[in-house]
């Protein structure tokens, strides 16, 4: 090996030699399925804040649904008495035509 070589005679043989596919460096280990790698644990304070963010949009979805099924009845009268005016108005213009 060269003297001059920055990764040092171990590293240099496994570089060159491509036995490793890391190169001597430690292989990564695998996740297992649906596991998250967290670096630190969340501290209190994170973990009310999650909390807080979570039980807030809870709620903003139970009032959205909420006041969509409270808004049904006005929109479905609306929509039958649309789809009566067009059948009549249908009815009224196909039986002068015949």
């Amino acid at each position: 090996m060269d003297s001059k070589c920055c990764l040092g005679p171990e590293r240099a043989r496994l570089f060159l030699s491509h036995q490793s596919k890391f190169h001597g460096y430690p292989k990564p280990r695998p996740y297992h399925q649906g596991q998250i790698m967290w670096h630190f644990p969340p501290t209190p304070k994170q973990l009310g804040a999650t909390g807080c963010v979570f039980v807030t949009g809870v709620a903003l979805i139970a009032v959205g649904t909420h006041l969509s099924y409270a808004n049904v009845a006005p929109q479905q009268a609306r929509t039958e008495a649309r789809r009566q005016f067009l059948k009549d108005y249908l009815r009224k213009k196909l039986d002068k035509e015949w």
